[in-house]
C-alpha cells in the first residue's frame, strides 16, 4: 500500500537554549501535544492511520524532525478541492504551514485570544470578525477544530506553555521552504479556553499574577488572592501544589506571589452577575525576600 510522508521541523529558539539543550520537560511535553493536536485534525479530515515519529535532532538551535506518515490516502483526495493534494498535505494546510492564510494558526493570530465580534457562516466558508473589525474567511473544518477543547487544550500544552517560560522566545515549525512562526508576543492567543456559553453561564480560563492576601491549609477553604483589579476568592484546585503544601514542601512569606491558571466562572441570569473563581493550576510560586513562613497573610 503506498505510503505517503511529510516532514515538519519544529525549532525552538530562545536564550536559555545553550548548545543546543533545552528542559527535557518542557521539550516532551510541548511535541507529545503537538502530536496529539495533530491527531484531532485528522479527526476532522476523515485520516484513518496516521504514524507521528521523531527523526534525530540536528546541532546548533534545538530543533527535532517529525515524520507524518499514512497509507492509502488515495480516497481522501480533493478534501480542498486539489486534484494532486494527499491527505496530509491538507493536513498541513488546515494546520496552516507555509503562508496559508485561511488555517488554523491564522485563526489564532487573527482573534488574539479573544471572542470574534461577528460570525457569518456563507456558502464555502465562514467570514470571521475579529475585535479590530477585520474581516477574514475561514474553512468550516478550521473553524470545528479550532473550537475543539482537546485541540485548544492540546495546542497550549504546545505553544504556550514552553513560550511562557524564560528559556523560548519562539518556535517555528517548518514544512519543507515554508515556514510558520510562533513568537513569545503571541502565546497568549493559545489559551486552551475562551469562553464557553450555556445559556446564563460563560465561563473563562486566563493566567493571572496574584499577591497572596490570606491562605488556609483546608484545602476546601478558599484563598484570598489580589491582583491589580482588586481582590478574589478562590478555591485552590492544583492537587500537585495542595500536596507539595500538605508535605511542608512549600514555605510561603508576606509578599509572596502565585501565577496561576484561573477559571472565572460567571452567572448572568440574575440582575447582579454572580462570579465564582478557581485555581486551577499554580504556575510558578514567586517568593519574597522575607522567609517567615506565616499561616495567615492578611
Amino acid at each position: 500500500m503506498e505510503k505517503d510522508i511529510k516532514k515538519l521541523n519544529i525549532t525552538y529558539s530562545g536564550e536559555g537554549i545553550v548548545n543546543g539543550e533545552i528542559d527535557l520537560e518542557n521539550f516532551a511535553s510541548s511535541i507529545l501535544n503537538f502530536g496529539k493536536a495533530l491527531q484531532v485534525i485528522k479527526k476532522y479530515l476523515g485520516i484513518e492511520n496516521l504514524d507521528i515519529k521523531v527523526i534525530a535532532t540536528k546541532e546548533g538551535s534545538f530543533e527535532v524532525d517529525l515524520a507524518l506518515i499514512t497509507q492509502g490516502w488515495e480516497a481522501f483526495k480533493n478534501l480542498f478541492s486539489s486534484q494532486e493534494a494527499s491527505v496530509l498535505a491538507n493536513l498541513i494546510t488546515v494546520l496552516g504551514i507555509g503562508g496559508v492564510g485561511s488555517g488554523i494558526i491564522a485563526l489564532y493570530q487573527h482573534l488574539k485570544g479573544k471572542e470574534p465580534k461577528h460570525i457569518q457562516k456563507n456558502e464555502d466558508n465562514i467570514s470571521i470578525t475579529n475585535q479590530n473589525n477585520i474581516t477574514l474567511n475561514f474553512s468550516s473544518v478550521v473553524v470545528d477544530i479550532y473550537q475543539d477543547i482537546k485541540f485548544r487544550e492540546y495546542m497550549e500544552n504546545f505553544a504556550k506553555t514552553p513560550l511562557d517560560s524564560d528559556f523560548i522566545d519562539k518556535i517555528n515549525i517548518k514544512h519543507n521552504d515554508k515556514i510558520l512562526q510562533i513568537p513569545k508576543s503571541d502565546k497568549e492567543f493559545y489559551k486552551k479556553a475562551l469562553w464557553t456559553k450555556d445559556t446564563d453561564i460563560q465561563t473563562r480560563i486566563y493566567t493571572q499574577t496574584f499577591s497572596i492576601v490570606t491562605l488556609t491549609f483546608n484545602k476546601f477553604n478558599k484563598w484570598k488572592l489580589a491582583d491589580s483589579r482588586g481582590n478574589i476568592n478562590a478555591i485552590i484546585k492544583d492537587e500537585m501544589f495542595l500536596s507539595k503544601i500538605e508535605n511542608d514542601e512549600i514555605e510561603f512569606a508576606k509578599g509572596d506571589k502565585l501565577i496561576c491558571e484561573v477559571e472565572l466562572i460567571e452567572d448572568l441570569s440574575e440582575d447582579k452577575i454572580n462570579a465564582s473563581y478557581s485555581i486551577l493550576k499554580v504556575k510558578e510560586h514567586i517568593k519574597s525576600s522575607k522567609a517567615r513562613r506565616l499561616p495567615g497573610l492578611g
